[in-house]
C-alpha cells in the first residue's frame, strides 16, 4: 500500500497533545491517548498541570466523538533522559465489550462506558513509584480481569476486577520490564500469562496470580513484548540485543529443560512479530530481521534507511510494515529476504511516530505526536471529512 499527504489518506485527525500510544479499533470506533499541560514542548508546564486523555473517535469519518480527561494527582518522574522519547501516554487501550480501559501509572486504570462516561477509576492499585523512563505497558483484559503490568509502578503484575476496579491478585517480582504479556491456554483449567523482564521469563496463572514456571531470559532491561505461537513463546531485548525461544508447561525452573534456543539478535524497544514460521522484527536502530522460529537461526537481515525505530513491525497482505520516528513507514516483504515494496512519508508532518500501526481489512491507522491517519485505497467517507477538526 502506498500513502502520501495527497495520496490515499481517508482521513486525518489533529490529537491535542503527543503519545506513543498506539490507535487500537473496536467495531467502529478507534480509540486512543494522549497527553497535555506538561512534557508537551521540551518540558514546558508544570507536573500538577499534566493531564492524560482518552479519545474515541468514528472509524469511518474519523471525526471525534468523545474525550475523556484524567487529571494527574500524584507524582510522575520529570520530564528528563529517555522519558522525552515517548512521553506520558505510552501504554494502549484496551476495549471488551462496549467499555474501554486506560492505565495511565500512578494516575490509576480507569474503565469508561460506550458513551466515554466513568464506570470506575482505580488510582492506587498499581502502585505509586515512578521511574525516570516512565511507563508503557499496555492492559489487557481476560476472564473478567484488567490486568496491568506495573513494573515501574509496584514492580508487580495487578489484576483488578473488570466490574469495579477492585484489586483480585497481585503477582509480586516484575522487575525492569515495559513491555505487555501474551496469555496462551494453560495446561490446566487456568490460562498463563506469560511476561519477559529482567533476567527471567515467567508464567502466572491468568486466574490467581500464582507463578506457574520460570526460565532464564535476557539480563538487562525490557522494553518488547513476548509472542506465542503453536506452545512457544519468543522473547526479545537488551542492549545488546538477544533473542530466547522456550517451550511452554512446566513446574519451577524450566531453563534446562524447556527453552529451545538463544540468538545474538534482538531490539531494545520494538516487539517481533511471529509469520509464518519466522520471528521477524526491526531494532530501534532500523535494522530488520527475520529468524527462523523453529530454530532461531539467522535468515536475513536488512538495514531500512530508518533514523530510529520505537514502533513494533505489523504484518498485512505478505507485507511488513515498519514505522520509523521521522523517515516515514518501510513497507518490506515479509520473508526471509526483506526487500523494500514501498516507503511512504507524510513530509507535512514532522513530528515524531512512536505508535504501531492497526491493521484492518482493507485500512491501516498511523499515529504521530500531532495526527491519527487513517490510509486506505478506497474511500469510507465524504472528502470534506478528509481532514477532521477538534
Amino acid at each position: 500500500m502506498h500513502w502520501s499527504d495527497e495520496e490515499n489518506v481517508l482521513w486525518r485527525y489533529p490529537m491535542p497533545g503527543p503519545g506513543s500510544s498506539s490507535p487500537i479499533v473496536q467495531g467502529n470506533r478507534v480509540y486512543v491517548t494522549c497527553y497535555t499541560g506538561y512534557g508537551e514542548r521540551d518540558g514546558e508546564g508544570s507536573p500538577r498541570q499534566l493531564e492524560r486523555h482518552v479519545l474515541c473517535l468514528d472509524l469511518t469519518t474519523g471525526l471525534l466523538l468523545w474525550e475523556y480527561t484524567v487529571p494527574q494527582t500524584s507524582s510522575i518522574p520529570t520530564w528528563d533522559s529517555f522519558l522525552t522519547r515517548h512521553g506520558y501516554a505510552s501504554a494502549s487501550v484496551v476495549a471488551a465489550g462496549e467499555t474501554v480501559y486506560a492505565f495511565f501509572d500512578t494516575a490509576g486504570a480507569v474503565a469508561l462506558d460506550a458513551e466515554g462516561q466513568q464506570k470506575w477509576l482505580q488510582k492506587s492499585a498499581a502502585g505509586q513509584k515512578t521511574h525516570i523512563w516512565g511507563s508503557a505497558s499496555s492492559p489487557l483484559v481476560h476472564d473478567g480481569m484488567l490486568l496491568l503490568t506495573a513494573g515501574p509502578e509496584s514492580g508487580a503484575m495487578v489484576a483488578l476486577s473488570v466490574k469495579d476496579g477492585s484489586v483480585v491478585w497481585t503477582g509480586p517480582g516484575v522487575e525492569e520490564c515495559w513491555g505487555t504479556p501474551v496469555i496462551i491456554d494453560g495446561p490446566g483449567d487456568h490460562d498463563q500469562l506469560i511476561l519477559s523482564m529482567k533476567g527471567r521469563i515467567v508464567a502466572f496463572d491468568s486466574f490467581t496470580g500464582r507463578e506457574l514456571w520460570s526460565c532464564r531470559g535476557i539480563d538487562d532491561y525490557i522494553c518488547p513484548s513476548v509472542v506465542a505461537g503453536d506452545g512457544v513463546v519468543y522473547a526479545i531485548g537488551g542492549r545488546k540485543g538477544r533473542a530466547i525461544a522456550v517451550r511452554t508447561g512446566g513446574k519451577g525452573d524450566v531453563t534446562d529443560s524447556h527453552v529451545l534456543w538463544t540468538a545474538d539478535f534482538g531490539s531494545n524497544v520494538p516487539s517481533p512479530v511471529l509469520y509464518e514460521g519466522r520471528l521477524m522484527w526491526v531494532g530501534d536502530d532500523g535494522i530488520a530481521y527475520c529468524l527462523d522460529a523453529a530454530t532461531g537461526a539467522l535468515l536475513g537481515r536488512r538495514r531500512t534507511g530508518a533514523d530510529s525505530v520505537y514502533a513494533s513491525a505489523v504484518t498485512a497482505g505478505g507485507a511488513l510494515y515498519i514505522v520509523s520516528q521521522q523517515r516515514g513507514t518501510f513497507v518490506l516483504k515479509a520473508d526471509k529476504d526483506l526487500s523494500e515494496v514501498a516507503r511512504n512519508r507524510f513530509r507535512s508532518d514532522r513530528s515524531v511516530f512512536n505508535a504501531t500501526p492497526a491493521v484492518l481489512t482493507d485500512r491501516l491507522l498511523l499515529r504521530s505526536n500531532e495526527y491519527v491517519y487513517c490510509v486506505g485505497t478506497s474511500p469510507t467517507g465524504p472528502e470534506e471529512a478528509k481532514i477532521s477538526s477538534r
